[in-house]
């Protein structure tokens, strides 16, 4: 699984390398973590983290289709107002793919949207207190939906993403990760 990942993240680099008109953008920043779904009504959200190098590789004017890979988290706690609260992270590898168009407003200012998807693969983390590699039903594997804006000053970008994810991470779990991330970032 690491080796596909590696290849698959290798080869998309190479191919926005390929492409003259292509910004790489080192992003880090803040991302609340939760899960929605029919068995997720009581949890609250985690603040968690997002950093990453991205490309965008623009295919005419502002157009431009976007991934990268992304180290992240999701997660969820559940605040029992006692001392045995429980929480759940979980330390990822992202994979974004999406199509987004910048708009040039002059000045120096850009702003940009875009949608797509994203796939993970989650390295490590905790659930209550029990190792994810410990688990035997625990998926570590996820996908679903990403929508993002930013607002950009030259290089600099100030960006907004919304995350959700349509895996369960377990057999007998109904709901998926609902993640909103803000990051800074710098294109060169």
């Amino acid at each position: 699984m690491k080796k596909l990942m590696m290849m698959l993240t290798g080869a998309l680099m190479w191919g926005a390398a390929a492409n003259a008109q292509t910004d790489f953008i080192l992003r880090g920043g803040f991302a609340t973590n939760t899960f929605v779904g029919s068995d997720y009504d009581n949890v609250d959200v985690m603040p968690g983290y997002n950093v990453g190098l991205d490309f965008n590789s623009y295919i005419k004017d502002g157009l431009y289709w976007n991934t990268g890979v992304m180290f992240g988290s999701r997660g969820f706690k559940v605040d029992y107002k006692k001392a045995d609260d429980f929480e759940y992270r979980a330390h990822n590898i992202q994979i974004p793919l999406t199509v987004g168009y910048k708009f040039d407003m002059g000045s120096g200012f850009a702003l940009d949207g875009r949608i797509g998807g994203f796939f993970s693969a989650d390295m490590a983390g905790k659930f209550g207190d029990f190792k994810i590699a410990d688990l035997d039903d625990y998926q570590r594997c996820d996908g679903g939906l990403l929508i993002g804006v930013g607002l950009w000053y030259q290089n600099l970008n100030l960006d907004f993403a919304y995350q959700r994810g349509f895996a369960n991470i377990g057999e007998d779990v109904d709901g998926g990760a609902s993640n909103f991330l803000i990051r800074l970032g710098y294109a060169f």
